[in-house]
């Protein structure tokens, strides 16, 4: 896997050196880097933001993502003369999922006025999902930051990008700060908050004192559902999505729908904005062994009279197929393994009409049981039925046709401990080869008020590969979420942390405790207490 990640990042980096030398749409670095697909959909993207091209709209949005992926777009004027300044651009977003619950990213956006000028912007992005890090029932929250380099100056006939951006009195860069939250609040309904440029990074394009402003988006998506007579070619759901956006006191929207046919094989998208129309298509599930590909095209229709503001925008989404797990093997169901004997166990033994083999029994620390007459009997590992049959046999070389009856009253021999902010720390015992998370907090009482429930430690000790996981109580004990619950094996720690209210708690009662004695000894009654005289009566 690590392999896997190595080579996705080399060819990642190839793909830029290509790239960099090629033509390139968004001026001053504050327009919106677009994709075909968010294009298409009138780049009202900052609550869906699914795809790789969430870089430019939502940092938040790539934790999304299962496998890597790759979209690189260009931009093509609607037309085009000599020695007339044109617009075209050209962008590279790459997604690389971490673990299931972040992602790192990179993207490229190359943009370009003919014979004029150009700019570069380079983004490191990284998103993290933060719902396992806070006590709150929030399911699937995001946050994301991106690091900006921008690179611009004016570009000369036949000069190489690099070339004007790396010398030169007239090139500048500066460094510019996103971040992002994106929320699923149910599998349709998203919701999504940016801010762009929120440092203002001073890029003195037309004078000194020019910064780029503070960008901030809201959005919102939900996938509508459509009837079952729909459903045999493929259109399962719409999707409608909404952005509202806020640049230097004014406000602007951009609404966007996108309809997919036969399992998103083929999808078609509409959208509109206060400056523009847009509609798009795409084909997808073009595969090889180990990747997908899909193909975008989007067409922007400007209302101003320029013909040069309308453009085509064509992209091509790479996606890094998923592993195949192997098939699943049926096999049948089997019964919980029942409790086998241990050191510490304490059994309750009645024989009828024969006191002296009765009673109550300890299992010793080599896994013996003494019973007087007999002597000592093996029960380490065996179950309660294994231990009576074995038991019958010794006792019936002195009774015949005994009967026996053995019973376990207490189980000492396999234990978990529960340790931290409960309300009873300690070990606790195991009647079976496990026990539920769940019941064993109940039987240590339950967390304290300043435990940080959200965020309890399973630790398993094992000599060779110890390991521990991290697992929500907070959700366990009080939504009911069975999902999150984990089973315990003898000899496993749970670790219930304080919050950071209870760690200032208890700091301050260390080294408060002594003053507080000191004060209980030195203060007197505040109530005399009467001498009783020997002589009074009643």
């Amino acid at each position: 896997m690590k392999k896997q990640k190595l080579a996705s990042i080399f060819l990642a980096l190839a793909i830029i050196y290509h790239l960099s030398t090629i033509n390139c749409f968004a001026g001053n670095f504050s327009d919106d880097k677009q994709s075909a697909r968010t294009a298409g959909m009138g780049n009202a993207f900052t609550g869906l933001a699914d795809d790789a091209g969430a870089l430019w709209f939502n940092p938040a949005g790539t934790s999304q993502l299962t496998q890597l992926q790759f979209i690189y777009t260009n931009v093509i004027p609607y037309i085009t003369r000599e020695n007339v300044p044109y617009y075209m651009s050209q962008s590279l977003s790459m997604a690389l999922p971490l673990t299931k619950n972040n992602a790192w990213g990179f993207g490229w956006n190359n943009y370009r006025v003919n014979h004029a000028y150009q700019e570069n912007t380079f983004l490191l992005n990284y998103s993290q999902k933060i719902n396992p890090f806070i006590p709150w029932e929030i399911n699937d929250l995001s946050a994301g930051l991106n690091l900006k380099g921008l690179f611009y100056a004016p570009n000369q006939a036949g000069e190489d990008i690099f070339d004007s951006l790396s010398g030169g009195d007239n090139s500048r860069s500066a460094f510019g700060v996103d971040f992002g939250l994106h929320y699923k609040i149910t599998p349709t309904l998203n919701f999504g908050l940016s801010a762009e440029n929120i440092n203002e990074p001073p890029v003195h394009i037309t004078d000194n004192d020019q910064r780029l402003p503070i960008q901030a988006r809201l959005g919102v998506s939900y996938k509508i559902p459509m009837p079952e007579t729909l459903k045999p070619i493929g259109m399962e759901q719409i999707t409608a999505a909404f952005d509202t956006i806020l640049v230097k006191g004014e406000w602007r929207s951009n609404i966007g729908t996108e309809i997919p046919f036969f399992k998103n094989l083929f999808a078609l998208r509409g959208g509109v904005n206060s400056t523009a129309a847009s509609a798009g298509l795409s084909l997808g599930s073009m595969q090889t062994k180990n990747f997908s590909f899909v193909l975008d095209y989007s067409y922007i229709y400007s209302y101003g009279k320029d013909l040069r503001d309308r453009q085509h925008l064509v992209s091509i989404k790479i996606n890094r197929l998923p592993f195949k797990q192997p098939e699943a093997v049926e096999t049948p169901d089997t019964e919980v393994s029942p409790y086998r004997l241990g050191p510490n166990d304490v059994l309750q033994i009645i024989t009828r009409n024969h006191d002296e083999f009765s009673g109550k029994f300890t299992v010793d620390p080599y896994g013996n049981i003494l019973i007087p007459m007999i002597g000592e009997i093996k029960a380490e590992d065996l179950t309660r039925e294994e231990f009576t049959t074995v038991l019958r046999e010794e006792i019936g070389k002195y009774v015949e046709d005994a009967n026996i009856m053995v019973s376990i009253i207490q189980y000492r021999s396999k234990v978990v401990y529960i340790l931290g902010e409960v309300r009873a720390p300690g070990k606790y015992p195991v009647e079976g080869d496990s026990i539920e998370l769940r019941d064993a907090i109940a039987s240590a009482g339950f967390p304290t008020g300043l435990a940080a429930t959200w965020r309890v430690f399973i630790i398993k000790p094992r000599a060779l590969n110890p390991s521990y996981k991290i697992v929500n109580l907070y959700k366990i004990l009080y939504r009911g979420k069975m999902k999150n619950n984990v089973t315990l094996t003898p000899g496993d720690i749970v670790y219930v942390p304080s919050t950071m209210l209870g760690k200032l708690a208890n700091s301050l009662s260390h080294l408060l405790d002594p003053f507080y004695k000191t004060r209980n000894l030195a203060t007197p009654l505040s109530t005399p207490t009467p001498l009783l005289d020997e002589n009074a009566t009643n």
